[in-house]
This record gives structure tokens, sequence and C-alpha cells, in this order.
């Protein structure tokens, strides 16, 4: 029930009074004790992420402040505020009188989830069935016959018994159990009973036999039944008789008692071990035992006898509806059992119940399950997940620690290498060449990793041939529109509800950590999902997806579907990401520009095309004399010798062919530059004697590459004088006559207005 204020009793001389600060909405519950220990839960119940004032109608009375949830006012000791801030679970907190312990409160801090309870129950369910799967896979002995200490810390057995709960509790367990007491698996039995002589009808020839042999007796002073039964003086009063009955009591019911009565005494072993933790345990232990109990009560299990054989290879036990769940259950039951997860402490201590943090490990687990249909995942990793520890079978699972798993993806296309990470940290790096941030640290919650398999991960890091997309768990968020707005101008309100901070998370990872070309976020929301794509292709991008943690996983095959689309664009040698990636690579291995160039160069050729100075050819050309240089601009051509054997020749050759520009040069006069536009597109090779009126005394009819040219009429680019002597590379030989190819970017640099 909503409050708008909730008094919580501490004595006949105290109580505390909480308020919420923000009354526009319900934010504060009470709710009726028989809820309250169905969900083990406090009746008293708070709604994460909001403020409230509490106070005790004592003024001897205060609650103990933990600087993180409660605090009190400065001035007055029993009066402050409690912000739960992202905290979900039972609140314990310890109420003195002056400095003595009087009592400790129970607060239940709830979850803006409506469905919290029902997610929190199956994520667990679900990771205990994923431990389990990855502990069968496992084939190390000492894993399968691992015995399981009970006298280590709480917190241990607490995890260890939470899984247990997880299985029991489950709705699949639940209906199983159901399903066998209302149709139980029965056989036909063969039992004697006792007959009344007067009862028994045909005589046959074995009951005329047990006549003879069977003691207390009646004789018989009837004639007509001496008659029949001829020497006889005398009948038994009763015989022993074999009938058939339908029974329940079969090897595989027995096998069911056997599960439930090993649950029964797991969770009674556990019970004093815990008793001195917190009262909501000692429920969560009793509901169990109480449900446990329940089931044992049923009238079929008082007709079953113990079992006396494990029936592990039964087939009705694995194939019948009912029976092959508590089957598959007893088997997780006695993994979960061993199990001790490095992670647990972020969702159980004290009390926590963090089903955003549990949601994170949750979706791990269900990422996992795509990457392993999709992927060739190497079994060492997937078994290295779980491994021995002194608490028992270790989950090598915890948030901060990186968790990585590689395979491989073959196709006749392309072979890839794939790295399945949790919680990858990439740190800053100033090397372009190096894997990381450029900006600060960052640490997505799952990264996927693909690269080709012809290269080693730090190979394809050099050549940029490797590709994260990044994902992130955001249990709170509830819509498509509280992550990535509604595009109306109201969103760059700062009071709007919806929290940009994680769409900007995504714009971060995606663009601060190096050759990253997605960045995702998962949430349990309503089915609907979004991608935006930088460009046309679906990478790169960002986006969200749904994905509930259900039974089935709503959403998990859409997420299935991205990755495989993700793979078919990889598998793309034409992409325009990998062009990109590829131009992009190649420039930045050019190193770092030494010098800042500010001169006037054109943002157009002059046919209108976009000019960019460094990927700009200019042929540095040479002019014999007055006479060779009127022939050029009479003709709008200029001709190379074709001969790469002879003085001044060259080979064809793609900086040749690609040049727009020609800078004529003479050595003797070196200060007449004439700066040409290539209009053709390459050379023509032409004879001599097709060169109409090219001046040259030479008698041979030698081959020539042949460029179309027209003056640039640009003044400000006419204007500039190079002094094409410092150019790297440039040659005497050149100077003399024998042309060399540059580029734009490369001329200006030694040039001078």
């Amino acid at each position: 029930m909503t409050k708008d204020q909730i008094s919580i009793p501490i004595n006949d001389k105290a109580e505390l009074i909480i308020t919420p600060q923000a009354v526009d909405k319900p934010i504060l519950y009470e709710i009726d004790k028989e809820e309250a220990y169905r969900n083990a839960e406090s009746p008293y119940q708070l709604i994460e992420g909001f403020t409230y004032d509490w106070e005790i109608i004592n003024e001897e009375y205060h609650l103990e402040v933990d600087k993180n949830i409660v605090f009190n006012t400065s001035n007055y000791i029993n009066r402050g505020v409690i912000k739960p801030n992202i905290f979900v679970g039972t609140l314990s907190i310890p109420v003195f009188k002056n400095s003595t312990f009087i009592k400790t409160i129970e607060i239940e801090v709830r979850s803006l989830k409506a469905s919290y309870r029902k997610d929190y129950r199956q994520m667990l369910t679900d990771i205990s069935e994923y431990c389990t799967d990855l502990l069968m896979q496992t084939t190390s002995p000492a894993s399968q016959q691992y015995t399981v200490d009970h006298d280590n810390r709480s917190e241990t057995l607490y995890q260890k018994f939470s899984f247990v709960k997880s299985i029991i509790d489950s709705d699949e367990f639940e209906e199983a159990i159901y399903q066998i007491t209302e149709l139980p698996n029965s056989k036909w039995e063969v039992f004697e009973e006792e007959q009344d002589i007067r009862r028994v009808g045909r005589i046959t020839n074995k009951i005329a036999k047990r006549f003879v042999k069977v003691s207390n007796r009646i004789p018989i002073n009837d004639e007509l039944l001496k008659r029949n039964f001829g020497s006889l003086n005398s009948l038994p009063k009763s015989v022993s008789l074999k009938k058939t009955r339908d029974t329940v009591d079969t090897i595989e019911n027995q096998f069911i008692k056997f599960v439930l009565e090993t649950f029964l005494f797991f969770c009674e072993d556990l019970k004093p071990k815990l008793a001195k933790k917190k009262n909501r345990f000692n429920k969560e232990i009793n509901q169990v035992i109480y449900k446990l109990e329940d089931y044992l009560q049923h009238n079929i299990f008082r007709d079953i006898s113990q079992l006396k054989m494990m029936p592990l290879n039964n087939p009705l036990l694995q194939r019948k509806g009912g029976y092959k769940e508590v089957y598959k259950s007893w088997l997780m039951f006695d993994l979960a059992a061993k199990l001790f997860w490095k992670g647990g402490d972020d969702v159980y201590r004290a009390g926590k119940r963090d089903v955003a943090t549990l949601y994170e490990y949750w979706v791990f687990f269900a990422l996992l399950e795509i990457i392993k249909q999709i992927f060739e995942i190497k079994k060492t990793d997937i078994s290295s997940l779980i491994s021995d520890t002194k608490d028992g079978l270790g989950l090598q699972l915890k948030q901060g620690v990186h968790t990585a798993l590689e395979g491989k993806y073959i196709s006749d296309q392309r072979e890839l290498n794939i790295k399945f990470s949790f919680n990858r940290t990439f740190s800053r790096k100033n090397k372009i060449s190096e894997e990381g941030s450029w900006t600060k640290q960052m640490r997505p919650d799952y990264t996927i990793t693909l690269w080709p398999s012809q290269f080693s991960e730090k190979q394809a890091i050099v050549n940029d041939l490797i590709t994260h997309i990044h994902f992130d768990a955001k249990y709170k968020i509830a819509n498509i529109t509280q992550l990535l707005g509604s595009d109306s101008e109201d969103d760059f309100d700062e009071s709007s509800t919806y929290k940009r901070v994680d769409l900007l998370k995504m714009h971060a990872y995606k663009d601060a950590i190096r050759r990253s070309s997605g960045a995702y976020v998962i949430y349990p929301g309503k089915k609907e999902s979004d991608k935006i794509r930088s460009f046309h292709e679906i990478l790169p991008g960002l986006g969200a997806f749904p994905l509930r943690p259900t039974r089935d996983k709503q959403g998990l095959s859409e997420i299935k579907l991205f990755i495989k689309d993700v793979i078919k664009h990889y598998l793309d040698r034409t992409s325009q990401r990998g062009s990109i990636e590829f131009h992009k690579n190649r420039i930045l291995k050019g190193g770092n520009k030494k010098d800042v160039l500010i001169k006037y160069i054109p943002e157009l050729q002059p046919n209108n095309k976009l000019l960019i100075p460094s990927e700009t050819n200019v042929i540095i050309g040479y002019y014999k004399n007055d006479n060779h240089l009127a022939w050029i601009l009479e003709t709008w051509a200029y001709n190379i010798r074709a001969d790469a054997e002879r003085n001044g020749g060259m080979q064809l050759s793609p900086q040749l062919i690609s040049a727009k520009y020609i800078l004529l040069h003479n050595s003797s006069k070196s200060n007449n530059q004439v700066l040409l536009f290539v209009t053709s597109n390459g050379p023509k090779v032409q004879l001599k004697s097709q060169l109409d009126g090219y001046p040259s005394s030479d008698g041979k009819d030698h081959q020539y590459f042949v460029f179309d040219v027209e003056k640039v009429i640009n003044t400000k680019f006419q204007r500039y004088h190079f002094d094409i002597k410092e150019l790297a590379g440039f040659t005497k030989e050149n100077l003399d006559g024998c042309p060399y190819v540059t580029t734009l970017e490369k001329l200006f640099s030694v040039s001078d207005s």
C-alpha cells in the first residue's frame, strides 16, 4: 500500500518516522507481513534513487550513520536523510539509545522496475543453469568429484544457498513436482493376500494344494462337502492368494523423493551455519524448507520407499515430463551447491539485492550463448570460467577483472578471429599503432573483437584490420526514448527525464577507443530496438537492444541476428568501413606533419574537382630552351621521353599517370617557372614525327609520353616560386632534365611568395 509516511516502532518509547521528499509520485510503501515473508523482505519499503527524511520521536535515540545511505543532520542526532541511490535490497540500520545498541531495523529498498523480484529470481536461475552447463563440460575429474565443505565463510554459503534456492523456487521445478504428483509413474505389482475360505471363487490346482498344507483349519461336517473334497476332513479358515495392484513405489518415484529430501537436508544443514546472519537469510531458508516439506507431505510420497540404487541412466528420468526437469534440477543442485562465485559479493553482500549488477552478469552468459552458436570458441577458454578454488568450484567472473574468450569464424569468403571480453580495459595510449583509448581509460561491459585470422592480434592492430564492438548492460533503462530521447527540442532541456548520459557513454566508447566500430546498450525494456548508422552500412554505428530476463530471453534472437549481420559485413572486403580504415591507416602511418603549411592552395582544381594537396601529384618538368617552351604553350602539350634508358627518360608509374599539375623549369633560367594543369586523363604515347612542329635536331623518331595541358590562370596560385632543389630526393640529374614527381603538399613546402 502506498504511503505518504511510514512509522516503524522501535519500542514503547520510540518510533521511526520516514517521509519522502518527493511527493509527486508513489515512492513509499508498506506491504502486508504475509507478502513480505513470502518474498523475504521487510514490510517497510522505499524506492531506489529517491531521498527520504527520517526522524525518531525521542531525542535519546538515533540511527547509525554509514556515510553512504543513512545520514543525520548537523544539529539533530535523531533526524536525517536516507539516500538509497542505486542500492536495492534489505537495508539493515542499527538503532542506538545514546551510545547503547537497541535493535536493528530492516527497510527494503525496491527497484524502480516493477518486475525486479521476478527478474532477480529468473537471472539467478539462468546463471545457475549456465554454470551447470559449464561444469558439465569440464573434463577435470577433480571438478566433478569435489566434496562440498560447508565450514567456510558465511558469505560463500549464502551464495551457494542462493543458487540452490533459485533452482527450487523456479517455476519449472514447481510445475515438474505438480506434474509428477498429478500423474505419477506406476507399475503393476504382484502380492499375496489372505482370503477367507468362504470367499474363494474358482479353485485351481494351486489353491487346492494349499488347502492341504495350511494350518489353522476347521472340520468338515457337511456330507456334501466331504464328497467334494474326498479324503479331507478339514479346510483352512483362509488361504494366501496372489494378486496384482497398481503401485507408485517405483525406482523413478523413489529418486524424486530422494531429491526432495536431499534438498531439504542441505537447507537444514545450512540453517544453523547462517543463524548469525541477518533475519532475511533465515526467512529465505525457512521458506525453502517449508516448500520442500510441503512437497514431501503429499500422499504419493508416503507410499514410496527409500532409494536403494541411483538410477542415473534411467530413460524415464531423462525423457518423461516432470521427471526429466527434476533430474536436471538435481544435477544442477549437486554442482550449484559446490559453486563459489567471485563476483557474488557484488550481488549478495550485506543483504544487498543488486539487480543491476546481476543483470550485467546475466547478459554476459546470454551473449556467450550467442557467441558459442556463431563462432568456434576454444574449449579451454570456456572451461577456464570454472576452476577449483579453496571455497569449492569457482566461477571466474567478476566486475573489473578482464575475462576473454577466443575463437574463430570460418567461411569460404574469409576466416576471422574473435575475442569476446568482459570488462576489458582500454587504457590511454598516445601511440596510434597501439591498442587503447586516446582520451581517458574506458571499460565497456562486453567487447567483441574481430580481425582476419591471417594476422596476429598485434599485426591486425598495426594495420588497422581489427574492429571492436562494445555493449553495455543498463538494467534501469525501460525504453528507447529514455535512452535516445524523442528528437524533440525538449531533449536539450536539463530537466528532461531520460538519461542522455548513457547515450553519450556509447559515443565515448565508439569515438575514444581506437578501432571501435560500434557501441550498443542492452536493456530489459519493451521489445523495441534502434540502430543508428554513421554511414550507409551496419558499421560504424550506435544503438540499443532489448533483452529481458525471461525464461525465453526475449530479444536474444535480434542481438544474434545483428551479430550475424556484422559478420556478413566484415566478410565484405569492399565495404565502405574497410576502405575508410585502410586509407586512414595509410595516412596516419605517414607520421606527424612537422611543419604547418599556411599557403594559398585552391579548394578546387580547374575542372572543379576537389583538390587534396597530399593526394595531388605534380611533375617537375624540364624545358630545354625558349623554343621548347614556346612550342609547349602553343600546342598545349608536354612531352616526356618514353624510353627509360635515354637520358631524361621515364617509365609509366601510377604517380606519373595520375599527375594533375606540371611545373616547368629551366636550370639556366631558374626564376622562370610555369605552372600548368593537366587536362587529359594520363599521357598519350606518340612518336616524335607525330608531334607537329616539335623543335628537335635529333633525327630519330623517338617515343614520348604526351600530356594535354593548359596554363593555370589563378593569379594567387601563380605568385609562388618553388625552390625545387630543396625537395627530398631531387638530384642534379632532375635539375638537368630528368622529370621528377612529387605532391602538391611537398611542392608548397619549398615555396615562397
